[in-house]
């Protein structure tokens, strides 16, 4: 953040806060209007290093960035003003929790002395989103608390949500919505770790391959390329963005030998019916970390990998 003096506690709060974003890897932001957030918005329009994206409807804005977190294969943030306009991202929520992505959902709250008096846009925000993200509540800028320890506190919780991976929230109350921030630049937002891929060649020849739910089209492209050297049926989901590529068998099939799985849970009705067909022969589930899907309760060999491109 730029050293600048005669700041006052929100512009160094909301300043500090955009930049700590950056530093943990966020490179989009998707913006909600509103007046209570404005401080935060501000500031990301004065920063060079964020690319961000403005839409008046929040459960749109919502699957926006978990397409582009799947597209990017990074986090990203969206942020709404207070009240219950953070309530219309929880469907984004769910699916980014379910498919592994990380959203840093950043919702702008009123201060203490506006909740619990009828103000309106004013409700209880922390643990909005329940099990789905956990929430990190911020109080007010303040001149006796240190930019830098907020700063940490953030930059810890989003490498949490970036480690799952799973959404996060951030919930911060602003008094004073005035700012006047400076242009901010820095160099570019560092780089994902890329994490553990498959080791392709100690994968068993398989009998039978499914394919469940990939999250990116790198993803897709790997698996595709791995799928075009085997010569056993080949069964792909609907979520796995290569069902186009197979057909799929009218009758379920039983394999010679295991069954090999790859990626995440698969929805189709026709592929949990051949799934639960072949429960009792050996699996072997190269999946996504901390993410099980054995819904037959097969016998299973679990490889997890973080993702499926080189």
């Amino acid at each position: 953040m730029p050293k600048v003096t005669n700041l006052t506690p929100t512009t160094q709060w909301a300043m500090g806060v955009v930049q700590s974003l950056v530093s943990a890897g966020i490179q989009h932001i998707c913006i909600g209007s509103g007046s209570r957030s404005a401080p935060l918005t501000r500031c990301i329009a004065n920063h060079t290093q964020i690319q961000s994206v403005c839409f008046y409807d929040e459960r749109a804005l919502g699957f926006v960035a978990l397409g582009i977190a799947k597209a990017q294969q990074r986090p990203v943030a969206i942020l709404t003003t207070s009240g219950s306009a953070g309530a219309n991202l929880l469907p984004a929520v769910v699916e980014a929790h379910q498919s592994g992505h990380c959203l840093v959902v950043i919702t702008a709250d009123r201060p203490p002395e506006l909740h619990g008096v009828g103000a309106n846009q004013t409700m209880p925000q922390s643990g909005l989103f329940s099990h789905f993200a956990t929430t990190l509540n911020l109080a007010c800028p303040h001149p006796n608390v240190s930019i830098q320890h907020v700063q940490a506190r953030i930059q810890t919780h989003i490498a949490q949500g970036v480690s799952q991976p799973t959404p996060v929230h951030l919930n911060m109350a602003f008094r004073d919505l005035a700012v006047h921030p400076v242009v901010m630049d820095r160099p570019t937002a560092p780089s994902m770790p890329r994490g553990i891929g498959p080791d392709w060649a100690s994968i068993p020849t398989p009998g039978l391959i499914f394919v469940g739910q990939l999250r990116s089209v790198t993803d897709a492209q790997a698996v595709q390329q791995y799928l075009s050297n085997q010569s056993v049926p080949i069964i792909a989901d609907i979520t796995s963005m290569l069902r186009t590529h197979y057909s799929h068998p009218h009758s379920c099939i039983s394999p010679q030998g295991s069954v090999l799985l790859l990626g995440g849970g698969m929805t189709a009705r026709s592929s949990l019916d051949q799934l639960e067909h072949v429960r009792s022969h050996p699996q072997y589930h190269v999946r996504y970390r901390r993410h099980p899907f054995n819904p037959y309760y097969a016998k299973q060999t679990i490889i997890e990998v973080d993702h499926f491109a080189d």
